[in-house]
């Protein structure tokens, strides 16, 4: 019942706060979903919570449409055990600084999630381009949360990111399609899976001379 969205301007006024059914019933088959599993000092992710979880997105058969996303290791171990049918993303953790491909791998997942905050304390003005160099040689994919302007948004693109999360997909898809050369990039759906379209998330394939991908 509360406005979520007025604190953040005009343009999300009137938004509200949707339960997770909400949303897998409304984008069910039509957006890939990023499921954020985020643990606190108060609030620790249990078995429980996980299986309820997968439950859900089973219930609205999604389990091809959504991936987990956490970046404490207890819980990416509890996603793969009990959930391993749901693709997993390593994401930043409370421990810091830490290597997101090397986690990817213990707890073999699909993705990897760099968080902007952390970049200009914690790691090098080369990290992103470096981190995605690896996670690719890996058979990774790079999120990057979160870029809300244009020229940041094509600079993480440019150091191979392969998804941007924003909380502005319209202005932010626009303005990469306006500003990137033709040929050079490409806005598509994302890498993984192949045949679902991506409305919350912005992905870019890059067009490289010379190359051959699979």
């Amino acid at each position: 019942q509360f406005d979520f969205g007025c604190k953040r301007g005009e343009a999300f006024a009137g938004m509200q706060i949707p339960t997770l059914e909400d949303i897998l019933k409304k984008f069910a088959g039509h957006a890939v979903m990023n499921v954020h599993v985020k643990e606190s000092a108060e609030c620790r992710v249990s078995e429980e919570m996980i299986l309820e979880i997968a439950r859900l997105i089973k219930k609205y058969d999604c389990e091809r449409h959504c991936y987990f996303m956490s970046g404490a290791e207890y819980v990416l171990e509890i996603m793969q055990r009990i959930a391993p049918q749901i693709p997993r993303c390593a994401g930043a953790g409370s421990v810091k600084p830490y290597d997101l491909v090397a986690k990817a791998l213990k707890y073999d997942c699909k993705k990897i999630q760099i968080f902007t905050p952390d970049l200009d304390e914690y790691f090098g003005p080369d990290y992103v381009a470096e981190t995605c160099r690896r996670a690719h040689e890996a058979g990774l994919h790079v999120n990057i949360c979160q870029a809300d302007d244009a020229d940041t948004a094509i600079r993480y693109l440019e150091d191979g990111c392969d998804t941007i999360l924003t909380n502005d997909y319209q202005s932010i898809s626009r303005s990469i399609r306006d500003s990137v050369p033709v040929g050079q990039t490409t806005l598509e759906p994302p890498a993984w899976p192949e045949e679902d379209d991506d409305l919350a998330e912005i992905t870019r394939l890059f067009e490289r001379r010379n190359e051959t991908h699979d």
